[in-house]
């Protein structure tokens, strides 16, 4: 035993929202919008005038809509690849 105990990722994405992840890692400014739904260019491909990125607060979710792309997820999967860090 290395000391690890599981991880609840459930329990972690019901505390934190897209939009304070968003925000923490720099973000939120880029994207446009209003109400749940907020669009912007895509964090992890060189198109930064793109709208390609799609966020609905209300799910919590993310994903690009550029084929090439196709990063998708929850808050915890934006986190992680933003780190490059596996889930």
């Amino acid at each position: 035993d290395c000391g690890r105990g599981s991880i609840d990722y459930a329990h972690l994405r019901a505390q934190i929202s897209l939009e304070q992840v968003l925000k923490r890692l720099g973000y939120w400014e880029q994207l446009s919008g209003r109400g749940a739904q907020r669009y912007g260019p895509c964090p992890f491909h060189a198109a930064p005038r793109r709208r390609s990125f799609c966020v609905n607060l209300n799910k919590n979710v993310f994903r690009c809509c550029q084929p090439a792309c196709g990063v998708q997820g929850n808050a915890l999967d934006l986190w992680a690849a933003a780190h490059r860090l596996p889930l």
